[in-house]
């Protein structure tokens, strides 16, 4: 399968007027390849096409682990496998065996990824409405409303639960993580701005998410019984931890947002 990659060569004879300058410093250091197509990896070993790709980290994990480590040995900076998405929804099947969010998984986990899509077009208004620190705690509590829409949720009679926790995703997601990011580019000073990025994604994606893994994993062992999973008191202590989050940080984190006005455009 062909792949397009930005050379530093190529690059020194063309212009991206889009590109932020951090992307272009680094391709000027070193090729990137900023998406190594799981999806396209995972059907390559054999899943079907229209399956749910999480439910491999249970069914097939040797093939998973596999691609992984293919991707360190080409290079790869970061890699991220979800696995209690593909989980929670299996365990249904014991009961809820015919149920519409149990046959169609695959059509439960797009819509966060539509939802992701579209609340990154609103983050511009909302950073220039509200600042970054009300949009993180926007973020907070909607982590709190996912996880308990979640512990209530099933995917019969409380399949609505389920659609609205997906739907609350994108805001959850793209309200800390991508806001965040362009609150360090906004007020980062140019200098250290590759090492500001560097850090940010080091402390969310890199750390961040080591110690929520190894939590969260915590967590689902300590509700488990013989194998039994008692979901929601699992995703209920994750509501708890989101809101603990959300009450503190308010108190940590001190930043006075200014408003700007939008100004007419002149021609």
């Amino acid at each position: 399968m062909p792949k397009l990659r930005l050379l530093p060569e190529r690059l020194a004879d063309c212009k991206y007027s889009s590109m932020k300058q951090p992307l272009r410093e680094a391709i000027l250091e070193r090729r990137l390849v900023c998406d190594g197509a799981m999806g396209t990896q995972l059907m390559l070993a054999g899943l079907e096409q229209g399956n749910c790709g999480e439910f491999w980290n249970l069914t097939r994990p040797e093939r998973v682990l596999a691609i992984q480590r293919r991707y360190v040995e080409a290079g790869a900076d970061c890699l991220i496998t979800n696995t209690f998405g593909g989980t929670f929804l299996e365990d249904f099947k014991l009961t809820y065996a015919d149920s519409f969010g149990v046959r169609h998984p695959n059509l439960l986990l797009s819509i966060s990824q539509i939802s992701e899509t579209l609340f990154i077009l609103t983050i511009p208004f909302f950073l220039n409405k509200f600042g970054i620190k009300k949009v993180m705690i926007i973020s907070m509590f909607a982590w709190v409303l996912r996880f308990g829409l979640f512990g209530f949720g099933n995917p019969g009679d409380g399949l609505i639960l389920l659609v609205l926790s997906m739907i609350i995703y994108g805001m959850a997601f793209d309200f800390f993580n991508i806001s965040g990011s362009l609150f360090v580019e906004k007020e980062a000073d140019r200098s250290i701005m590759s090492s500001a990025q560097g850090l940010f994604m080091l402390m969310t994606n890199g750390i961040g998410a080591f110690l929520g893994g190894a939590f969260s994993g915590w967590v689902v062992d300590h509700f488990t019984t013989n194998g039994i999973r008692d979901w929601s008191s699992i995703w209920f202590t994750f509501a708890g931890y989101a809101l603990v989050l959300g009450i503190i940080f308010p108190f940590v984190f001190s930043y006075k947002h200014t408003s700007q006005k939008l100004q007419p455009a002149t021609h």
